[in-house]
């Protein structure tokens, strides 16, 4: 981009006022001869004003996404893997920092019956489920999730993994399940039903908050706080 500044100053001559009989167009100005001799008598004048114009460039980039701004990134898969990027409509599968820098706002809302299985670990900006028949299987590997986990319609199926740092909202439509040891880190639920199946343990480390949330133990299900 370019930027130009003009600076305005005035130059100013000495205007001198000829007394000597006319020569050459020159008229003489008899009313202003000195008694002796000859004298200049000096006026001034504005002539222009004028200026000086700098120009210098700056680097200027527009339309450029920010590296803070998460991208949206939608399945399109039906039963499939999340650390598969075919599955995506994003270039790579979501995963904050894949590229460097990216950060991902995660939708699963497409149609049909399907299941997305997790089984690394990702971490993710956000979280929505919104498709009444998928289920999200969460079977090994650490999800992180620094903002929230929107369960509108579907499942989430802890089946082994780890849910560290959500808040997760949920609505009557959607479901919560352990169908396999699985673990709860600084994990707040609010409006949600979670329900332990049989033979399974749910681990919990550090907090867990419940705002109109319910954990629902199957009697051969064991439940486990620590710090």
């Amino acid at each position: 981009m370019r930027l130009d500044f003009f600076l305005p100053f005035q130059i100013r001559r000495n205007r001198q006022l000829s007394h000597f009989p006319s020569v050459h167009g020159v008229r003489r100005r008899r009313d202003r001869l000195p008694a002796r001799g000859l004298r200049f008598a000096p006026k001034f004048r504005t002539i222009a004003a004028i200026g000086i114009i700098f120009s210098f460039s700056v680097p200027f980039t527009a339309g450029v996404k920010g590296a803070e701004d998460p991208v949206q990134a939608y399945w399109i898969g039906g039963d499939g893997e999340w650390t598969d990027a075919n599955n995506w409509s994003t270039d790579d599968y979501p995963n904050n920092d894949t590229p460097a820098g990216a950060r991902y706002d995660v939708v699963i809302d497409a149609f049909g019956e399907f299941t997305v299985t997790l089984d690394a670990p990702v971490s993710v900006e956000s979280l929505q489920i919104d498709a009444a028949d998928a289920t999200l299987r969460h079977s090994g590997g650490t999800l992180e999730v620094s903002g929230g986990i929107d369960l509108i319609a579907g499942t989430y199926d802890l089946a082994g993994g780890t849910l560290s740092g959500a808040q997760v909202s949920g609505q009557e439509a959607a479901a919560m399940t352990v169908t396999a040891t699985s673990r709860l880190v600084d994990v707040a639920l609010t409006s949600v039903e979670l329900f332990l199946e049989s033979d399974n343990d749910l681990l919990v480390t550090g907090d867990l908050t419940l705002d109109d949330a319910v954990v629902r133990l199957n009697r051969t299900g064991n439940f486990n706080h620590t710090r």
